[in-house]
């Protein structure tokens, strides 16, 4: 069972921010089974940013390696945070561009964050199971990573 821990401590925070976002929407809650296929639409936008990231690395735009400030601003930003964005954009417009149940505006912002806390449930794990490391590693993503995701998944929406 101790095993599991470290998984677990990955996807509590996503987990609890799902509850949270699906309360919010209490006068015409989405379907579960919508609720779920959109994380499932996050989880397999994380291929979808590999395949934006992959050639921006190649053609230059982030170096493979960090050796000054302006090095770490281009790959944050090349490398992470315009791929993965317009990764999950792309999968939530994929997933609300024929979705029936798509009917206020509240929708739009509930969708966009569970395709964005799939995207960070599975992230979170990514860099969690494979740390030596992983309680500082699942405080510090839970503190800040997985609410950035949501709250870039509410403006989004």
């Amino acid at each position: 069972m101790l095993e599991y821990i470290p998984l677990i401590s990955a996807l509590v925070p996503t987990v609890a921010l799902l509850i949270y976002i699906y309360k919010c929407d209490y006068r015409q809650p989405e379907p579960i089974g919508q609720l779920v296929k959109a994380v499932v639409f996050g989880v397999i936008s994380i291929a979808v940013s590999l395949c934006i990231s992959y050639p921006f690395g190649f053609i230059g735009l982030y170096p493979s390696e960090v050796y000054t400030v302006g090095d770490a601003l281009r790959t944050s930003f090349f490398a992470a945070a315009i791929p993965e964005e317009l990764a999950k954009l792309f999968m939530l417009w994929l997933f609300l561009r024929k979705n029936k149940y798509f009917d206020e505006r509240l929708d739009g912002i509930v969708y966009a964050v569970c395709v964005s806390l799939g995207f960070a449930g599975l992230e979170n794990i990514m860099y969690i199971v494979q740390d030596e490391e992983w309680i500082f590693t699942a405080i510090t993503r839970a503190i800040f990573a997985v609410p950035g995701h949501f709250c870039y998944g509410v403006l989004m929406g």
